[in-house]
């Protein structure tokens, strides 16, 4: 079968629009509603939503949770419930704790079966906000998260029903995806005493280490995008969003459904290009984003928080958004650091597998992913549970 010639993108007319999936150039395959598939993916859960804190334009940001139907009714057998936390991926640029597409069935299949709660925070998007702003979202959330006022919504629900759950705080599975495994490791890297005993587990799906780097433009959702068109419209981009700063008319994005956004992290992955249109030796992605990447933030520490959390990974070798080399260096590199035998970062490498292949996937009648998630469950799941409200 002959796939069908891309279409030669010309720069935009309105350069900020691609951003907010507003330009009808863009719309090619994608479309905003979640898949089939994923339709029904929450059915058995209750999912509500909260702020927990307001970005600098008086914004909220929310956390979302997902709750399932005997804990909400407060039905379930079990003494406790553990705690899942799960950062969405995108790039940075795109993505919602609600969406239902980026939520991996055997991720859902594993907290309905533990009768866990899930709970998914937001974080302000690139490239509207900085790498620095991005991530204090993420410390803001965790400090949020110490202060008790998790526990305060969680009793509040269901007409106090939820306030006769106890849920296991030292008990957490920090899970995500992408660039939402980025996020896992570096709430890790960050944690304070209390926080990081508390991590008992952390699963990453094709985590997103270094810098998000693509080394090729051309074809995008249907269209041919040169290098040339790629950085025009990254730069135009970019001084679109200082002039509405300049104004005071920018403001700040933290819960997006894809496909808005996604054009940004293609064409800020795939060019290499500094502000005044010279050359970069690094990713335009890298060059906003500002902050130390995953591997740069370890090779940089000479200490590690503890007790280490233990790290389940699973990465397609054909991954060209996030390669699967980025997670191999990622191991070897706290082995060196940290000690292979004090530390548990199990790799799955699946061959042919490209970024984001296993939503849809079925941990019971795919081999290698349901010996994962076995082992991701009896990792988390508690012997005698220590702290609970």
């Amino acid at each position: 079968m002959t796939e069908p010639t891309p279409t030669t993108l010309a720069p935009a007319a309105d350069p900020y629009s691609y951003i907010h999936y507003e330009n009808p150039e863009f719309r090619g395959i994608l479309d905003p509603d979640i898949t089939e598939k994923a339709k029904n993916r929450f059915t058995g859960f209750h999912l509500i939503e909260k702020s927990y804190k307001k970005d600098k334009f008086g914004q909220d940001i929310k956390v979302y949770m997902l709750i399932p139907d005997e804990v909400w009714n407060s039905t379930m057998k079990q003494e406790s419930v553990n705690l899942h936390v799960r950062f969405h991926g995108g790039g940075f640029t795109t993505g919602s704790g609600a969406y239902k597409t980026w939520w991996a069935q055997h991720v859902v299949n594993l907290c309905k079966e533990e009768n866990a709660i899930s709970i998914a925070p937001n974080y302000s998007l690139m490239p509207e906000a900085t790498g620095k702003e991005l991530l204090e979202d993420v410390d803001a959330f965790w400090k949020w998260f110490q202060e008790g006022q998790l526990l305060e919504w969680l009793r509040s629900l269901n007409g106090k029903k939820m306030a006769n759950v106890k849920v296991n705080l030292d008990n957490i599975l920090l899970s995500g995806d992408s660039a939402g495994g980025f996020l896992c490791v570096y709430s890790w890297l960050t944690a304070n005493d209390a926080l990081v005993k508390k991590f008992k587990v952390m699963y990453l799906q094709y985590p997103m280490l270094r810098q998000y780097t693509r080394n090729e433009t051309g074809a995008y959702q249907g269209y041919n995008i040169t290098k040339e068109v790629a950085e025009a419209r990254v730069l135009a981009n970019e001084k679109e969003i200082d002039d509405m700063r300049t104004k005071g008319t920018l403001r700040f994005r933290s819960d997006s459904i894809p496909p808005e956004g996604m054009d940004s992290a293609h064409m800020m992955s795939t060019t290499k290009v500094n502000k005044d249109g010279t050359s970069s030796v690094y990713s335009t992605w890298k060059r906003m984003f500002g902050e130390d990447d995953i591997l740069e933030r370890i090779e940089k520490m000479a200490k590690f928080p503890k007790p280490y959390p233990k790290i389940f990974i699973s990465h397609g070798i054909a991954d060209k958004n996030c390669p699967c080399e980025e997670t191999i260096a990622f191991q070897e590199l706290l082995h060196e650091k940290v000690g292979a035998d004090k530390i548990t970062i199990a790799v799955e490498k699946i061959p042919d597998a490209a970024h984001a292949f296993d939503y849809d996937l079925d941990e019971k009648s795919v081999e290698w992913l349901g010996r994962l998630v076995d082992r991701v469950r009896k990792t988390w799941r508690p012997e005698i549970p220590k702290s609970t409200v």
